[in-house]
């Protein structure tokens, strides 16, 4: 009876951590924006079934900008592929860019997996890796002070679970610079979602990744990036409510995986995002007085886990010590 108690409670103590959240923290709508001029166009790319040699494109538009990716089909690691892919941007008509497309730690034009952004409302719960066909490229119009226009096309690098890459075309001028701003955001898969009138890349934190778990037992923090110039900045904490959402997603896999350690790091996170880093402190007490907090063999658990995890947050800038 007592173990069955014991379970309501920790359940009670992040259900409470999360309402908290959302009650205290402004939120940013979840929806995609439904006035104004469009912010994100992506284009479709289908290799099912495509005999090797094949003619594919993909393209997207953009207001005054557009933007195609072709190549033949072929395969790598066994998956349908794009070979000698090339990226080919105009603006108004003028053509401003015609490359073979940069493919990390490969010469341009080498063949890869398309990955896909992932589109719609309100991110997440979402997959690791997303890789195929689907949406490989997009033109995207990002905020800030001086809001950026981008062509990106998202790449595959193929491996057991690895990575998820980003190649964005920066428009300015009514030209572009024909090396990509080059974005590795290792195991997660990626959306691209339009909200507020600008684009935003939704993602998740890899440094996660086997830190307190074996990587099927790794949860990772919601992560949001925005360009800014020429490179993207973390603006995680301007969308609470999704990371709210994530923290509950996390929470959940934590206590249907049996208590793993991975998906509790990953709430943890989480929660110090939305400024709750000593509530976080008081949940992994209370976890660590009630047993719950037994890891793997070969993984830190109990009070060990607590410090190695405020360490850890605290050198990630989640949270203060």
């Amino acid at each position: 009876m007592r173990a069955r108690w014991v379970l309501v409670s920790v359940a009670s103590l992040g259900a409470l951590a999360i309402g908290l959240a959302c009650a205290g923290t402004a939120t940013a709508t979840a929806a995609a924006a439904t006035s104004g001029a469009p912010t994100v166009s992506c284009g479709s790319l289908d290799l099912t079934n495509q005999p090797v040699g094949t003619p594919v494109h993909a393209s997207a538009s953009l207001g005054a900008v557009s933007a195609t990716l072709s190549g033949t089909a072929t395969t790598s690691y066994q998956i349908p592929a794009i070979g000698t892919p090339t990226i080919r941007v105009r603006i108004g008509g003028a053509s401003v860019l015609s490359a073979a497309v940069a493919v990390q730690d490969s010469p341009p034009g080498s063949s890869f997996v398309p990955g896909t952004f992932a589109g719609g409302g309100s991110p997440g719960p979402w997959s690791y890796v997303a890789s195929g066909a689907d949406r490989p490229l997009c033109v995207a119009r990002f905020g800030g002070v001086a809001p950026e226009t981008a062509v990106l096309v998202g790449i595959y690098s193929g491996g057991a679970h690895c990575c998820t890459l980003v190649d964005s075309y920066v428009l300015r001028a009514k030209k572009t610079s024909r090396t990509p701003i080059e974005t590795n955001l290792g195991n997660p898969g990626v959306e691209l979602v339009s909200i507020d009138r600008k684009a935003v890349l939704v993602t998740a934190d890899n440094a996660f990744a086997y830190q307190f778990a074996s990587f099927g037992g790794s949860g990772m923090p919601l992560m949001t990036l925005e360009l800014r110039g020429n490179r993207y900045v973390d603006t995680t904490r301007d969308y609470p409510t999704w990371v709210s959402e994530d923290a509950g997603f996390q929470w959940g896999s934590y206590t249907q995986s049996g208590f793993g350690l991975g998906w509790l790091a990953a709430w943890a996170a989480d929660e110090c995002t939305l400024g709750r880093s000593s509530e976080v402190g008081g949940v992994l007490g209370a976890l660590d007085t009630q047993g719950f907090l037994t890891g793997v063999v070969g993984w830190p658990s109990g009070a060990a886990y607590v410090s190695q995890l405020r360490s850890f947050l605290a050198s990630t800038r989640y949270c203060r010590q």
